[in-house]
């Protein structure tokens, strides 16, 4: 069964950190419903441009933070009930990790404000960087991922934007709160500051929009 990748499903909506209610409150009724065969029930499809407008939105953000924050009192609830001190601790720490993919998804990436030919050629000096960007227009893939990798981790903020990312995830780790979305969170994260390079320089950089979980991440549609 295919799906318009346009649009995210439901259960899309759930992994970003939507509940049934946020869904019904800021989103309200599906964009379209897709028959399954088989299936009693459709499947309701939510397009990707709106949920993306209405995560940026300061209502929403409210709400979400209220949300993230009554789920979980109610995830460790009965895990603190005579611990006032480790409860709040514990709190804060699944707050940070429901609230995780909305935070890193949406994280600005900084691309410095040089050419592509500036940014290489620190590194690479002058005939090599004529050839790895005639390489990137003849739409040399291995060239394209190694100038992405390049300057994702050297010429951004990417590296301290994921930094803090793990710091997420050794705090939870280290009070066994359980933090599921991590991978999407890393998958989302990078795909942000290839997005950025890639709107930063005029070059095919297919590069950019591949990986696994690209689809689930709202930065491109599979």
């Amino acid at each position: 069964m295919s799906i318009d990748t346009n649009y995210y499903l439901k259960c899309d909506l759930n992994e970003r950190g939507w509940t049934e209610h946020l869904i019904n409150i800021f989103y309200g009724s599906p964009d379209k419903l897709k028959h399954r065969r088989g299936f009693k029930h459709n499947l309701c499809l939510y397009k990707k441009d709106n949920v993306f407008a209405i995560e940026e939105s300061d209502a929403f953000k409210r709400g979400f933070e209220h949300s993230i924050r009554t789920r979980a009192e109610r995830a460790i609830h009965y895990f603190y009930k005579n611990d006032n001190f480790s409860r709040e601790k514990v709190v804060d720490i699944k707050i940070k990790t429901l609230s995780a993919f909305q935070s890193f998804a949406h994280r600005k990436i900084f691309v410095p404000n040089e050419s592509l030919r500036q940014s290489l050629i620190l590194i690479h000096g002058f005939s090599e960087t004529s050839n790895i960007i005639n390489r990137i227009k003849e739409n040399d893939k291995i060239y394209t991922k190694l100038v992405v990798d390049f300057i994702r981790d050297c010429r951004t903020n990417y590296l301290k934007e994921l930094s803090r990312l793990m710091d997420v995830k050794k705090v939870a780790d280290s009070c066994a709160v359980q933090f599921p979305s991590f991978e999407k969170c890393l998958q989302a994260l990078k795909q942000s500051a290839n997005v950025a390079i890639s709107q930063r320089y005029q070059l095919p950089f297919e590069e950019c929009f591949e990986g696994p979980g690209c689809d689930r991440t709202g930065i491109k549609a599979a």
